[in-house]
C-alpha cells in the first residue's frame, strides 16, 4: 500500500522552519556547553542560550504557521487563488534573513560591540520579514541596539564589550 502523494506547496512551506529549528536545536546543544552562572554571576553562556531558545521557539511558531497556511491550500487552489510558482523560495527568505542575523551578530560582536551587532543583525531580520521601507528598517535596528544596551548595561557583567571603544 503506498501512501499518498505529497503536495509540493505543503513540503517547501515547512521546509525553511524545519531547516531554522534544526540550527537553533544544533545552536542550543552548543550553548549548553559554556556555563550560564558562573559564581552567582552570568556566565558566558546564558546569552548563546536564551538566543539559541529564541531561535527555536520563532522556529516552531514559523512552522506552526506554515502547517495551518498549507493546509488551507487546497481551499485557496479551489477558489483560483494559486500561489506563484516561485513561492517556495520566498517562504525560505525569512529563514536565512535570520540565520544570517545570528551569524552576523557573532561575527560582528568582537568589532563593533554588543550593541553595534545587535542594530544590524535587526536590521538584517526586518529586511528578512520583508520590510524594505528605511523608516521602519532603522526603528528595528534602534529598537536591537537599544534592547542590547539595556540587556549589557544592567545583566551582563562589566566586562562585556558593549560598544567598540570599550577596554574589554
Amino acid at each position: 500500500m503506498s501512501s499518498p502523494p505529497q503536495d509540493p506547496s505543503r513540503r517547501s512551506a515547512i521546509a525553511g522552519p524545519l531547516v531554522l529549528l534544526l540550527a537553533g536545536l544544533a545552536l542550543s546543544a552548543l550553548a549548553q556547553t559554556q556555563p550560564a552562572f558562573v559564581a552567582d554571576r552570568i556566565g558566558p553562556g546564558l546569552f548563546a542560550q536564551w538566543l539559541s531558545a529564541g531561535v527555536v521557539a520563532t522556529s516552531l511558531l514559523w512552522l506552526s504557521v506554515a502547517l495551518v497556511s498549507a493546509s488551507r491550500a487546497p481551499r485557496r487552489a479551489a477558489a483560483g487563488n494559486t500561489p506563484a510558482p516561485d513561492a517556495g523560495h520566498a517562504r525560505l527568505l525569512p529563514g536565512i534573513a535570520l540565520l544570517g542575523s545570528v551569524a552576523l551578530f557573532l561575527a560582528l560582536v568582537p568589532t563593533v560591540g554588543l550593541v553595534g551587532s545587535a542594530a544590524v543583525a535587526a536590521a538584517l531580520a526586518a529586511v528578512g520579514a520583508g520590510e524594505r521601507a528605511p523608516v521602519p528598517v532603522a526603528l528595528s535596528a534602534a529598537t536591537g541596539g537599544a534592547l542590547a544596551l539595556a540587556i549589557g548595561t544592567f545583566f551582563l557583567p562589566p566586562t562585556t564589550r558593549i560598544f567598540p571603544w570599550s577596554p574589554f
